[in-house]
Order: C-alpha cells, then structure tokens, then sequence
C-alpha cells in the first residue's frame, strides 16, 4: 500500500482509522496552498529588525563621530594655542597690549568658530580680552587653554571658547548618511535573507505540504525529493520514515483485522450451518440478504431466490387457528428497534405449498452509532412437538377407553357453565348416567367385552345429545353430560330420549347379544347454583335413586324429596359411625330368649343387640345407623367388632359362660361374601375356644340364598369349630 492509498483511507472516517496514529486533515479545499502571509510576516520581521538596527547603528555612530570631532577640534585648538602662545610671548612679556590686540582681533577674523579668546599673565591678570556679541550658549562651546612658556617658564595663558553648533550639525549629517547607509546595507541583508529562506526553508515547506495534501487527495504516492538544507532534507527523510512505520503498522492491523474478520465470518457461517434453527437476515428496508441451510429448508426458497426479495414474499405467516395474516415479527424488530419474543399459534406458508406450524422470534441489528441495520429472524419447526402437545393435552382431557372427557375435564367444564351461568339469565342440566347391566356382561364374557361396550355406547350417547354438549366417563359405567342453556322440560326429553336409545341398544359378543340399561339423574341449575362437588353429588343421588326405583329410568333431582333426604342422612352417618368405630361407642346389648313353654333348664339363652351412643350420651337404634352402614359397607367393619367384643367378655367372665346356653350374634350379608370376616371369626375362635354349641351365628334367608356358596362355606367351617347356625327372616326373603 503507497502513501496516498493509506491517508485516502485514513481520511476515509473514523471506523477506517489505526487506533493511536495521527489523522492528517486536508486544508484549502483541495487548492494549491498560497505562501504570501508566510513572506509577509518575514518581511516585516526583517524590515523590524532593520530598524532597530538602523537606530542603535546611529546612535553608536552619532558617539562616535561626537568624541571623534571632538578630540580633533581639541588638537586643532591646540596648534592654533601654540602659534598663537608664541605669537603673543613677545606681547605678553613686554606687556603690549596694542599688539595683542591686533593678534587677537587677526586670529578670531581668520578663524569665526572662535567665540571668546582672553589672554592672561602669570599673575592671572587678563591683558586682552575678547567676546562675539551674539556668545552661544554654553551647551554649544568648547573651552581650551593654553600655557605661554619659554625655557619653562610660565608667563602666562591663552584661554578660547570654540562654537560646537557647526560641529553638531556637521555630526548630525555624517551621521545621517552613515545611518542611512547601514540601512541601505541592512535592508539588502534582509531581503537576501528573505530570499535564502525562501529558497531553503519555504520552498522545501511548500513541497512537503503539497506533497501532504496529494497523499491525502489519493495523488501519485512517489517519494519526495528535496534539495537544500540538511534539515530540510532530513525532514523529508523523517516524513518518509513515519508515513513507512504508519503504513506498516496499519497493514500489520488490516491484516489482522482481516484475520479476526475471516474466522468471526467463519465460525459465523459454521453456526448458522450447524444451527437446529432457521434463520433469516434482512436489511433496514426488509430485503433478504441471507439464509441458513434449515430456512431455506423450511421456507422452501434457496437463498440465491430469495436474496434482495422483500421479506413478506419469503416468510409467509398466518395464524394457526383463525388462518389470518400475523404481522412479520422482523418488521416490529426494524420498527420499534427491540426484540421480540417468540411467539406462539404462528403456521408458515412455504414456497412449496406446505403448512408448518413455527415458533418465531426477531430482533434488530445494530451499528456502532446505534442505528438499526436490519432485522434477525430465527424460527424453528414445531409441529411435531404442537401435535405431541395435543396429544398429551387430549389425552389429559379425554378417556383412552372411550375418547370421551374425562373426570378431571368433565368437571372443568362443568365449572365454566356455572360461570357461564352466572353471569346471565339461562338454565343448564347435568346428566349423571350408570349402566344397569354392565356388571353381568363383565362378568359373563371379561373385562374386554366391558371395554368394548363402553366403546359402542359413547358414540350413541353423544349421538342423543346436541351439539357441543360436553359428555364424559365419570367412572367405570358411570357417564355424564352437560346441556348448556337448557330448559328443565327439554332437558327432561333429552334424558328420555338417551334412556330410550341405551334401552334399545343390544351388544353382541361371542355370539351372544345382551340388553344394556341406563340409569339417569339429572338435576338442573342456574345462577342460584352450587358448587360442582354439590352437582355432582345432587345427580349421582338421582342416579341411585333412579336404580333403587327399578332401573332403566330418568330420576329427576328434588331438594324436597323424602327418599332424597333420608339417603342423604345415611350419608352423614358414614363419617358418625366411623368416628364410633375409633372411639368405641358401640354399646352391645343382650336380649334374653326364653321358651313358649316355660320349661327346661338348658342355660341362658340371649341375642346380641347393637346400639350407638351419640357424643351428647344418647343411643341410636339400629335402624338408625344400620341402613347407611349397609349401603356403604361398613357392615363387615361392625360385624368384626361384635363378633370380637362377645367372645372377649364371654371368655372373661367363666361364671357366665358356664351358665351361657346360647349366644346368638346376627351376621350381615356383606360378611358373609367377605372371606376376610371368615378368617377373623376362625382366629378368634380358636384364641378364646368357647364350649361347642354355644356361639350361634344368624343370617337372613335372602342372604343365605343370593350367596349359597359363600354361606355353605362360612356354616361348614364354622360348624367344625363348635358354632351353630339360624336363619332369620325365614319366609320374608327369597322363599
């Protein structure tokens, strides 16, 4: 690189420029430089000091010539004092003053710069006398004497006064001309010194500057030749030397600059390669200038296409669920100069007609000032992962078996028609639906067959219902469905019409055909209603109400309902005789049995009754507390407590136990089928190993009955082991 190509680029602006070197700035606007100020300040410095040399030259000179005249008008006065000391000796000795008279009167005509001559003898008497009429003033004479001796002999003094006013001018004019001339002499210096600066300093100047300001134009970069003084050409010399050292330096920069440049663009170009991402790059207008290898595969456009075309035209967006156009995110990014977060429910339209759902973020890029240069758009490919997504929400929100909401969902939804409701006038209905039959096919063909009438009867269920009604597996047979602004009556026709289709249908499997029915009880709300535990709960009452009532029927929900309220107060007894069980508030009584005819002495005979002490001190019957227990099986709970307490107290107490004739203890038809209880009445037996025939254990008929096998197999085994048995209700149950 010359000289001019590096201060063209050094020129060229800051982001050009070598960190820590100088800036050379161009002056003049490009125009030859002109040197006349520089020549006018040497000339006046020159014609400055010429004047002061002039002055202190005249001044010296005026000295000079003063004490040079002076002691020749000294010398001068001498040699006239002496003529005239002989002249007037004679005069002088004899005293003659005619004839001095007459010398002095000859010498001050022959001589008019005399102002005053008076001659003296020894005694200092003044013999002669003489003065001019106009005398000078004292500034302006001369004074000499002289002595009139003879063989050494003093007789006397020649005393003159000399007029110095010709002297002075005759000073002043010599002066005048020498000043001038050393002025003359001073300025011809000058002007050769002006010249030989010129020549040597300002010419070489000249040269430098305009061979500075070539460089800077972008000029020819030859070297500069200059000829004159040392340091001149060692400056040339030195200027060579720094632009060379500057030019090194600053391609020692470039060229590392290059490098950093080349492996950034490198590693840059690798990553956008290697990226999962795709991304695309634009300029400030929205053009594309550049694609990734997995934009152009996503967009279907290779970036020699796509390069310079308007962005819109290569990123195509619209809304996944509507199909309405989204605004680009890079056009946010390059208008309001910030990022933007990736946004979801985006689909991109390609260039090859595919739909692709995308994940989408932007954001501007900046130059060093601060402006924005362009946009960055980085997307990516989430289909799978949205479908995925689907998947997993479907399958949280639905039944596998059946497709239909599940328990979790259904309430949701059930939740957001009590807000629905809420917040305007409308009615809606919950259905709560429970197979009648279901048990007896699972049972008869497996689980399977189960599984696959569930299938077939959750597209018939919907099918009954209208459109958008949510429907859902609430349990193993258990269905429900909600009806959305509904009226009482019409929900009632819809709950008859799915009673009727379920009815009707018939399910084959392994050529067999079964008849399926439906319990169902609906309940109705409004903005008056209850919570979804509270629904729930009001429907699956009617639901068991509807099956108690015969199955197969429609059950409505009534708060009012006698049936309804006393199945409520066997619920509440679950909780009451739970906490019994744990704080042992379960009273037995015994009733005693005694013969129609009075005789035998056979021993006690009694039943064991149960009663509940209530937490104020008062006992429940039976019939209070039994039915619920019962219902929600906590009678194998009870009958293991009775059974424990009898035996227990019967081994404690052998006085009694040896007058005991018998010991009747009622069983329930929960336990008998429940061949844990079995095992507990064994092990205590056999713990406690009562006298044989002692301990009687009661069943009803119907329970004997609709569990034979059970009942067989709890009386042989117990029987082995002492106890005996009766039936009780015999003739109001099966038979």
């Amino acid at each position: 690189m010359n000289h001019a190509t590096w201060i063209r680029r050094r020129l060229s602006g800051p982001a050009s420029g070598l960190p820590g070197t100088p800036v050379l700035v161009q002056a003049g606007g490009g125009q030859r430089p002109r040197h006349w100020p520089l020549l006018l300040k040497l000339g006046l410095t020159a014609t400055l000091i010429v004047l002061v040399l002039s002055l202190l030259a005249g001044e010296l000179t005026r000295r000079y010539e003063r004490e040079h005249l002076a002691n020749g008008l000294r010398d001068q006065s001498r040699r006239i004092a002496t003529v005239l000391a002989g002249a007037a000796l004679e005069g002088v000795i004899g005293e003659d003053i005619a004839a001095l008279n007459t010398l002095v009167r000859e010498s001050v005509q022959s001589l008019p710069a005399i102002q005053a001559l008076r001659i003296d003898n020894a005694r200092g008497d003044v013999l002669v006398s003489w003065r001019r009429d106009t005398p000078a003033q004292a500034a302006e004479r001369i004074g000499f004497s002289q002595p009139i001796r003879r063989q050494g002999d003093l007789y006397g003094h020649i005393r003159m006064d000399w007029r110095a006013g010709g002297l002075r001018q005759d000073i002043e004019d010599h002066v005048s001309r020498v000043r001038n001339g050393i002025a003359f002499l001073l300025t011809l210096c000058a002007l050769g010194l002006m010249v030989a600066v010129h020549a040597l300093v300002c010419r070489p100047l000249s040269r430098i500057h305009r061979y500075l300001l070539g460089l800077a134009q972008g000029g020819p970069g030859s070297r500069l030749a200059l000829r004159g003084a040392r340091e001149i050409v060692s400056l040339g010399d030195a200027i060579h030397t720094v632009l060379d050292r500057l030019v090194a330096a600053r391609e020692r920069e470039l060229e590392r600059t290059r490098e950093a440049l080349f492996y950034a663009r490198e590693r840059a170009e690798v990553a956008l390669h290697t990226v999962g991402d795709a991304v695309i790059t634009t300029d400030a207008s929205g053009q594309v200038e550049h694609l990734n290898p997995a934009a152009e595969r996503l967009t279907g456009w290779t970036w020699a296409a796509a390069r310079g075309r308007h962005l819109d035209e290569v990123f195509r967006v619209v809304d996944e669920t509507t199909r309405e156009p989204r605004r680009n995110p890079a056009y946010t990014a390059l208008q309001d100069g910030r990022m933007v977060m990736p946004e979801n429910h985006s689909m991109l339209l390609t260039r090859d007609h595919r739909e692709v759902v995308i994940e989408d973020s932007a954001a501007p890029i900046r130059g060093r000032d601060g402006a924005v240069l362009g946009a960055v758009l980085v997307f990516h490919n989430v289909t799978k992962a949205r479908h995925l997504i689907k998947r997993i929400e479907y399958q949280a929100s639905h039944d596998e078996l059946t497709g239909l909401l599940n328990r979790r969902e259904f309430e949701r939804r059930l939740g957001v028609a009590l807000e629905w409701v809420a917040l305007q006038p409308a009615t809606c209905a919950l259905f709560y639906l429970d197979l009648d039959q279901f048990k007896v096919i699972n049972d008869t063909c497996g689980h399977a067959a189960g599984d696959a009438l569930l299938r077939e009867l959750a597209p018939l269920i919907h099918q009954q219902l209208r459109a958008g009604d949510p429907v859902g597996r609430l349990g193993g047979d258990e269905f429900g469905a909600i009806l959305l602004d509904c009226t009482h009556d019409t929900a009632l026709q819809v709950a008859e019409k799915l009673n009727r289709a379920i009815s009707g249908f018939r399910f084959a499997w392994a050529e067999k055909t079964f008849a399926v029915g439906v319990s169902i009880g609906m309940v109705t709300f409004d903005s008056d209603a209850r919570s979804c535990e509270t629904l729930l709960r009001e429907a699956d009452e009617a639901c068991h109400m509807a099956k108690e009532r015969g199955r197969n029927r429609v059950q409505v929900y009534r708060q009012d309902d006698r049936t309804l309220l006393q199945r409520r107060g066997e619920m509440q007894w679950v909780s009451r005789l739970h906490a019994a069980l744990d704080e042992d508030r379960l009273v037995l009584f015994a009733q005693p049995i005694r013969p129609l005819s009075g005789a035998g002495d056979e021993g006690l005979h009694f039943e064991i009754l149960l009663r509940l002490r209530e937490e104020d001190g008062t006992l429940a019957p039976p019939g209070r507390f039994l039915p619920a227990a019962e219902r929600y099986g906590l009678m194998p709970l009870i009958d293991r407590w009775v059974v424990a307490q009898v035996l227990s107290r019967l081994a404690a107490e052998d006085t009694r136990l040896e007058a005991l004739g018998l010991c009747a203890i009622n069983i329930s038809a929960s336990s008998v089928t429940d061949k844990r209880f079995l095992d507990f009445v064994v092990e205590h037996l056999e713990t406690l190993a009562p006298p044989p025939g002692r301990i009687c254990f009661e069943i009803t008929e119907t329970a004997a009955i609709s569990n034979m096998d059970e009942a067989l197999t709890l009386m042989d085994t117990l029987r082995a082991r002492g106890c005996v048995f009766a039936l009780d209700d015999f003739g109001s149950g099966m038979s």
